[in-house]
């Protein structure tokens, strides 16, 4: 198991977008939250190194259609329940 952070500053992320994320997830078995904090979005992903990869990949994807880079990092395991918006 894998967890990864990616980052999205300094653009609003539109709801239905919000709701893809956590659609993707579970289609993946990914787990994990995605925090909004002042300074942008964070999410937190967990789950299979092939699954967290196939989920940063179509994230990447979906960044270059509505406009927004996300930055990915390697963080230390974090066990989750289900996908969910915080």
């Amino acid at each position: 198991m894998v967890t990864k952070e990616i980052s999205i500053k300094g653009v609003t992320v539109h709801s239905f977008v919000l709701h893809q994320m956590e659609q993707k997830a579970r289609e993946l078995n990914v787990t994990g939250a995605l925090i909004t904090r002042p300074d942008g979005n964070l999410t937190i992903i967990s789950g299979t190194e092939n699954d967290v990869t196939t989920y940063v990949s179509w994230f990447k994807n979906i960044g270059e259609v509505y406009g927004f880079n996300p930055e990915v990092k390697n963080v230390a395991f974090r066990a989750f329940h289900k996908f969910s918006l915080s």
